[in-house]
């Protein structure tokens, strides 16, 4: 069974997150905890998780983005005058 299973350390090192979020994608239904304690996760759920994350584009929010351009033309500003 446990080549079938991560443990919440090795699945969050295959989900390069902690561990701690690890136990929150399972509370949230995003990985499937086959046994409590020890805590074991479905190898499946985690490869899955995995793709999902690799599918996902990671691009900076529009507001994210404007207050960074708006942050560096007012360090620009402050430095030329």
């Amino acid at each position: 069974m446990a080549g079938d299973t991560y443990s919440a350390a090795e699945a969050a090192r295959v989900l390069r997150v902690s561990e701690r979020r690890v136990r929150q994608l399972v509370d949230d239904g995003h990985l499937q905890a086959v046994q409590e304690s020890p805590l074991r996760i479905s190898a499946q759920s985690v490869i899955e998780e995995r793709k999902r994350r690799e599918k996902k584009p990671t691009t900076t929010s529009p507001v994210s983005a404007g207050r960074l351009r708006h942050g560096r033309l007012r360090h620009r500003a402050a430095a030329s005058g």
